[in-house]
């Protein structure tokens, strides 16, 4: 069970960094740029399901990932195979998180978002 959601969280985002900046870069598309007015700009957001959709995805392999985990415990206890299943179940989870740091700068507006992008403040920066 660990090893086919590793393999979907591998066929569905082969790169983490890359992974959550082609969200934000589909997320940033998504805004309308047809305003001249600065008040109505900032205010403007783009569509967030694009990101709560990714989200959602990495969540769904997640928990797939974790009943293996947890079956594996219940059979073996602490073993190299659940330590292993520990990587991909944490691997996983730090996905979540670098969408879930976009995802709350958005739903605080895009100014927000734009300079914590523009001061490398953004988790999937740091993220190595």
């Amino acid at each position: 069970m660990v090893k086919d959601a590793k393999d979907e969280l591998v066929a569905y985002a082969p790169a983490p960094r890359s992974f959550v900046e082609g969200i934000l870069r589909k997320y940033i598309d998504s805004m309308p740029d047809n305003s001249d007015d600065e008040l109505t700009v900032k205010s403007l957001t783009g569509d967030l399901s694009i990101i709560e959709d990714a989200i959602a995805t990495v969540e769904k392999i997640h928990s797939k990932a974790l009943k293996g985990q947890v079956a594996i415990y219940e059979m073996c206890g602490v073993c190299p195979e659940w330590r292993a299943s520990e990587q991909v179940c944490s691997g996983i989870r730090e996905l979540t998180i670098l969408l879930e740091d976009i995802l709350c700068l958005a739903m605080e507006g895009t100014s927000t978002l734009a300079e914590a992008h523009f001061l490398g403040e953004l988790a999937y920066q740091k993220y190595q």
